[in-house]
């Protein structure tokens, strides 16, 4: 499976704060789908930081593997190969005092299992599953003990999937 991102007119996919909203989202997303908690991209598990009380609660600043949760049609997923492509679109950046709040559009509905007869099927339960808006917000504070590097200067586009960098500087 693939992510594609587009974004409204003006946001730069490649540079400046786009780069951590897309690494932030598609980590977040990997966990989930893989069950993995160390499934994020590098600098992941440094870069966010969930409040003691707030561990294990379904927050999208708090991903918890889920691949196990009965929300596809046929079960456990884990150890399935996923087909299609997540679709998201970044639809606007607003700075704050601290850093910058974002807001994404996610389409999930063309990600798809193998299913027992050998066919593909959507790998969520819902067959009326269509777009979600999710607001996510970044600060330029380190959480306690962390350093982090200095952000790419470079535009991050290229032929991997996934950076191979730590890009939440």
């Amino acid at each position: 499976m693939r992510f594609h991102w587009s974004a409204e007119p003006g946001i730069d996919l490649y540079s400046g704060p786009a780069v951590p909203i897309r690494a932030y989202s598609e980590s977040f997303y990997i966990i989930n789908l893989l069950a993995d908690p160390d499934a994020g991209y590098p600098g992941f598990s440094r870069a966010i930081s969930v409040p003691p009380d707030q561990v294990g609660k379904r927050r999208f600043n708090n991903p918890r593997p889920q691949g196990t949760s009965v929300i596809s049609n046929y079960g456990d997923y884990v150890n399935k190969p996923l087909y299609g492509t997540m679709y998201l679109l970044i639809m606007r950046i607003t700075p704050t005092p601290t850093g910058f709040s974002t807001l994404v559009c996610d389409t999930r509905a063309g990600l798809y299992l193998i299913g027992p007869d050998g066919k593909y099927v959507p790998r969520w339960k819902s067959t009326s599953l269509g777009p979600a808006v999710i607001r996510i917000d970044f600060t330029n504070q380190s959480t306690a003990g962390a350093t982090a590097p200095s952000s790419p200067t470079a535009p991050q586009r290229g032929p991997l999937p996934a950076p191979a960098e730590d890009v939440f500087g």
